[in-house]
């Protein structure tokens, strides 16, 4: 179904209901059409219209409605003030000269009493009358308005109804078509691609027996080299053997000569250390020497400076002493500094020690290493020595298989041979890759249509709670009309029964 024309139907409807074009546009908005399209189709759709036929003049149904009811409820005043405004009728004595009142005054003054008690009675019942009339004239009136709602509502959503399921259905067909049209089309790849797998295949058989004949070509020729392989074994491991005995031999001789080297390498780093450890001690007798002599020159250099100090106490005055007591610190100051210097120049030749000897170990270890590398020197020279004298007989060996081995190839044709399982092995890639692309093809469009289905839903359900909330905004309005209704109505009675006071109030005035 085209999707234009549904929308057309849905605004010639709305337009035969007298609906703004605004609100038609706005509804045409929530069903996904845009604000440009809208206007468009609204436009179009007026065109028609108004080509086809003139429009009828449909007059506008609310304010006739309220012009009615106004005029039904003026008619009703009107009467009441047609009744009541006229001043009661009030028995006078006629002024008749030749008429005596005397005798039938009383008589005539009865009559006129019924005859006004008569007017009011059936004035009375006309006014009941018109209230019948206005009560069933506003039901009426109040039902064919509630019905014409309704209907424009029922109208709207089934528009709206129309719209969104002539879309889904729009787009369904769409998207089953495309798929359509790719299964077709993959099944009629699928097709000549079979087409080809079966004249593959048969070209494929028709090789399969060359390349049987082709192998037990080349199994008789395997076993032939299975032999010689055999025998190449076995002179192999025989040769083998001899080397593993004469490397055990060499590496029984290098194990004794580098114990021999650790032993000496341990003797020299025992020499060493003894030799450290004495230069240490001595390190640390001319240390100690050296503290003893500054501490015997200190204490020397102190208690002359204290005799002095003695002697010139006696002599000198105090503030003398004060002075030679700072200089006494100054003294102390510099004791301390020289402590200081020895100290660090006693760690500076221990750390000098120790780099010496840390060097002499680095010199002991090169020469382990170099040790080590012409121990293995030797043994590769004589490893090399070993396989020198059997590589003579394999080469020999292995020539005359290569010879036998090119005269195999020069009577069969490998290089057809390994075009034909290229070509195959390129054929089953492509076919595997086509068959792997229209999955992913197809497994991408109904992931496409899921997703397509699943916002159709979300558009549903949005459009069905904008549904709700419009049945909640025309119920609270049936609610609002029916109580402004009943309002007007409650103030009929009060306008009536104030009228009858009235009334009463003349009469018996």
């Amino acid at each position: 179904m085209d999707k234009e024309k549904i929308l057309k139907d849905s605004v010639r409807k709305l337009l035969g209901l007298n609906i703004s074009d605004k609100e038609i546009i706005e509804n045409m908005k929530n069903v996904g059409v845009t604000s440009d399209q809208a206007a468009r189709i609204l436009k179009e759709t007026k065109d028609e219209l108004s080509g086809k036929a003139a429009k009828p003049s449909v007059p506008k149904k609310g304010s006739s409605e309220e012009k009615e009811s106004l005029d039904i409820y003026s008619k009703v005043y009107d009467n009441l003030d047609d009744g009541d405004l006229k001043a009661p009728l009030i028995s006078k004595p006629i002024k008749n000269p030749q008429y005596n009142a005397s005798g039938g005054s009383t008589d005539i003054s009865k009559l006129w009493e019924k005859g006004i008690m008569a007017t009011v009675d059936s004035k009375l019942g006309e006014m009941e009358r018109i209230q019948k009339e206005l009560d069933e004239v506003l039901d009426k009136k109040i039902k064919e308005k509630i019905a014409i709602e309704t209907k424009k509502f029922e109208t709207v959503i089934n528009s709206h109804r129309e719209l969104n399921n002539g879309k889904i259905d729009a787009h369904l067909d769409e998207k089953s078509n495309e798929i359509k049209k790719v299964i077709e089309s993959r099944a009629k790849h699928m097709e000549d691609l079979n087409v080809k797998v079966q004249g593959q295949v048969a070209k494929i058989q028709g090789e399969k027996k060359f390349n049987a004949e082709l192998l037990n070509n080349i199994n008789d020729k395997v076993k032939g080299l299975d032999s010689v392989k055999s025998q190449m074994i076995s002179d192999t491991n025989t040769a083998i053997i001899g080397a593993e005995s004469k490397f055990n031999e060499f590496m029984e001789e290098s194990i004794k000569k580098r114990d021999d080297m650790e032993a000496r390498v341990n003797r020299t780093l025992q020499l060493e250390s003894k030799i450290t450890e004495g230069l240490l001690e001595d390190a640390k007798q001319k240390i100690d020497g050296l503290k003893l002599e500054k501490q015997e020159e200190l204490t020397t250099r102190i208690q002359n400076e204290l005799a002095e100090f003695e002697e010139m106490a006696a002599k000198v005055d105090p503030q003398s002493i004060n002075e030679r007591l700072v200089k006494m610190k100054e003294l102390e100051g510099h004791l301390i500094s020289r402590q200081k210097e020895i100290d660090s120049h006693i760690d500076e030749r221990f750390i000098d020690y120790t780099k010496e000897l840390n060097v002499f170990k680095k010199e002991i270890k090169k020469i382990d290493d170099s040790n080590l590398e012409e121990l293995k020197k030797q043994y590769a020279a004589n490893v090399d020595d070993l396989f020198a004298k059997n590589l003579i007989q394999w080469d020999k060996k292995l020539k005359s298989k290569e010879k036998e081995i090119d005269d195999l190839k020069e009577q069969i044709d490998l290089e057809k041979f390994n075009a034909t399982m290229e070509s195959l092995e390129l054929f089953k890639q492509q076919f595997l890759n086509t068959v792997n692309k229209s999955i992913q093809d197809y497994n991408k469009s109904k992931r496409e249509l899921a997703q397509s289905i699943i916002d159709r839903d979300k558009a549903i359900n949005d459009y069905l709670k904008k549904i709700d909330s419009k049945m909640q905004d025309l119920n609270s309005f049936e609610k609002r009309f029916a109580s402004e209704v009943a309002g007007l109505i409650d103030k009929i009675p009060e306008e009536k029964g104030s009228k009858k006071n009235s009334l009463k109030n003349q009469k018996s005035k």
